[in-house]
């Protein structure tokens, strides 16, 4: 990592492990801000700050995580491309998104090093994102090979596998997640799976709901989960009506707003996907990128 400062690296290994082993998303947040602020230049601590910000949620996080990506990607110039392009990647990733942009950046960097752990595995993100299921699993795989014991990469494999309908991988990666630490977080990933096998048992509907509160979440999280719990059991106006108090929440915890991309998938998923009513999904679809464009800065190199 590009810094000179020997106790802003401390800190900044001290938020990976945090984030990445413990889970602990608030001392993570902590650790890369003391990491910057012994080095304000260093451009990595900004994005991990920024990865953090995203897992942690609550008020505020929105801003915060564009403006930590977007010092990062202000200061890429200075640095060798193997960092350079997983900046790039991560900017296009979450403050101005742009997802082909985010691929060819964060493919550039794994080709430049592949024991660059952590853009293979924004990689195996954007590329799950892209329903590109067996490149990203590729993506998280290679990250593995050099953080065996990382919780937010296993995580997000067992993630694409519950997307992928590969139960059985998902139980493995799953079992093994709880093996190496059983303290570990996995409410969020028993819950998406949930989810992706559309299963409809009262049983594992108690499950949800007793995952829910015991997560770290936040309460807009937590009503984001509720919302879909009820479009799994078909009550879709329910489901609807909880998704709008989440965005209300989000907005008002001190002016923070929900993605209007997130906000329309949600819509369109419901209406096209749940109703039937593909033309009402396309055209809430079409017209939140009218009303806003993906925005995206051109990198200053291909």
């Amino acid at each position: 990592m590009t810094t000179g400062s020997l106790g802003a690296l401390r800190s900044y290994a001290a938020g990976l492990r945090a984030n990445d082993i413990q889970a602990d998303y608030p001392a993570a947040i902590q650790d890369f801000h003391e990491a910057i602020r012994q080095d304000s230049t260093f451009a990595m601590a900004y994005v991990q700050l920024a990865y953090s910000l995203q897992t942690l949620g609550g008020p505020g996080s929105t801003a915060a995580i564009t403006a930590a990506m977007t010092e990062a990607f202000r200061l890429r110039e200075r640095l060798p491309d193997r960092e350079r392009y997983n900046v790039e990647g991560g900017y296009y990733m979450t403050a101005a998104p742009n997802r082909p942009q985010a691929i060819r950046a964060l493919r550039r960097a794994v080709e430049l090093d592949s024991t660059n752990y952590d853009a293979a595995n924004s990689l195996g993100v954007v590329l799950g994102d892209a329903r590109e299921g067996a490149a990203a699993d590729t993506m998280f795989r290679l990250a593995l090979e050099g953080q065996p014991d990382n919780g937010t990469i296993l995580s997000n494999l067992a993630t694409q596998h519950a997307v992928d309908g590969q139960y059985a991988a998902f139980d493995s990666v799953f079992a093994e997640i709880t093996r190496r630490d059983a303290s570990y977080p996995t409410s969020a990933l028993r819950f998406g799976e949930l989810w992706a096998r559309h299963d409809y048992d009262e049983r594992n509907e108690w499950l949800a709901w007793t995952w829910i509160p015991r997560s770290r979440a936040t309460p807009s999280t937590h009503r984001a989960r509720s919302a879909r719990l009820a479009l799994l059991r078909g009550r879709l106006r329910e489901g609807e009506r909880r998704f709008a108090q989440m965005v209300d929440l989000e907005s008002a915890s001190d002016g923070d707003t929900m993605s209007p991309y997130e906000v329309a998938a949600f819509y369109a998923t419901v209406d096209g996907g749940l109703r039937g009513d593909v033309p009402r999904a396309r055209a809430i679809l079409d017209s939140t990128l009218r009303a806003k464009p993906p925005a995206a800065e051109p990198s200053a190199r291909p």
